[in-house]
């Protein structure tokens, strides 16, 4: 009988590889600056964007499954415990996927519940929907507020996100790997709304990295394994950032960029 020879192929080369947290962020960096737009530095130091921080409306954006309603959930619970009470980061839901601000705390306590509920709210964008959204970050006038727009740079989201004045962009690997991050800033650029934040999505990752505000004003860091159900107050990328959202607009930073 004839032997067939057959080919050993290492098993490292057949299973792609996983990026760490590090590499992420700095894949991120990579795509955003590839794309020139408004530097956040240079916005705060303008009247309109001083003017701007006295109601700040930080849009929550990325790619599906990057794990913002999770960051969204994290980064309210870390405000709530060292504002002490005295800021409350208001959560407005931009988006009829049925994950209102109430859904990360149903899920913890009961996720059949929450799922139960998701489904029964979820609904498509429409005139009115986008109107009425609009019109809610319009005349949002708490000093913090965050708006959840979803996953898509939709038309709609242009007009949901045109009084806003900042946003944190999350995004995860296969984001980052095919280039997401640029057409993300290309978006916000459109609106005239600087980036304060990008974070890497570390799904696999055991640790954050925090790379604190870069010599563009832009904090930067990677959140590990954001999971349903899990209590994120003690993430250190979460933590980092939330102190800068908080300070941010005030003449020194609390927090700068390693090296």
């Amino acid at each position: 009988m004839e032997k067939i020879n057959q080919e050993i192929i290492p098993i490292a080369e057949t299973v792609p590889k996983v990026l760490t947290g590090r590499e992420g962020l700095d894949l991120l960096k990579s795509s955003t600056s590839k794309v020139e737009g408004i530097r956040l530095a240079d916005f705060l130091q303008t009247p309109e964007g001083k003017e701007a921080m006295k109601k700040k409306k930080i849009v929550l954006a990325g790619p599906p499954r990057s794990g913002k309603s999770c960051l969204r959930q994290g980064i309210k619970d870390v405000i709530r415990q060292i504002g002490g009470g005295a800021i409350y980061p208001y959560m407005l839901t931009a988006c009829p996927d049925g994950e209102g601000a109430w859904f990360q705390e149903s899920m913890n306590n009961d996720p059949t519940l929450a799922a139960k509920l998701k489904a029964e709210y979820k609904s498509k964008f429409t005139p009115e929907f986008v109107a009425r959204i609009s019109e809610s970050v319009d005349k949002l006038s708490l000093p913090l507020s965050f708006i959840d727009i979803g996953g898509i740079t939709s038309p709609e989201n242009e007009q949901i996100c045109a009084s806003a004045n900042g946003a944190i962009l999350i995004c995860g690997e296969t984001a980052v790997k095919n280039n997401a991050p640029a057409a993300w800033k290309e978006f916000f650029n459109k609106l005239n709304i600087p980036l304060v934040a990008e974070l890497y999505s570390d799904y696999q990752g055991r640790y954050d990295v925090v790379d604190g505000i870069g010599e563009d004003g832009v904090f930067r860091g990677s959140v590990h394994h954001l999971e349903r159900g899990e209590n994120l107050t003690g993430r250190e990328t979460i933590q980092a950032l939330s102190e800068f959202i908080i300070h941010l607009g005030e003449e020194k930073p609390i927090i700068q960029a390693e090296g």
